[in-house]
């Protein structure tokens, strides 16, 4: 389990990013939270360059690797230098987490009392997969 209480007892969570490539996040944030996990989300935007997932008196601060690093106007999908050519993979073994695949970002992994830090640009990895862009 990722935290120490059951994802079934969060409801609503708010979720900050910038609006850059946003129609491509929202897609990303009703699958992962709306469909998968049934939690409603309030998106804010704000001029930053991650994903900042807050509910009760947590966060989880994502790295945006991927969409930050486009310029707005850019067809990334038409380029084959934006497809991950190498996975890497990371291990949090207190969550068990066992290698999970890293198509971007990096395996940096950081926690304090209320506040988790993720390398992993999960955002752009779940859009990879879920828009099967090759």
């Amino acid at each position: 389990m990722f935290f120490d209480f059951k994802l079934q007892t969060i409801d609503k969570i708010k979720i900050t990013c910038s609006d850059h490539f946003l129609e491509e996040k929202r897609y990303v944030f009703d699958v992962l939270f709306n469909e998968l996990l049934e939690i409603e989300y309030n998106l804010e935007l704000s001029n930053i360059h991650e994903y900042v997932v807050s509910f009760r008196s947590k966060k989880i601060i994502i790295k945006d690797s991927f969409f930050s690093a486009l310029d707005a106007n850019e067809k990334y999908f038409n380029s084959s230098e934006n497809i991950p050519q190498e996975v890497k993979r990371i291990s949090i073994e207190e969550f068990n987490i066992i290698n999970l695949p890293v198509l971007f970002g990096d395996d940096g992994y950081s926690k304090s009392e209320d506040k988790y830090v993720l390398g992993v640009d999960i955002i752009a990895s779940a859009f990879y997969m879920l828009s099967r862009w090759e």
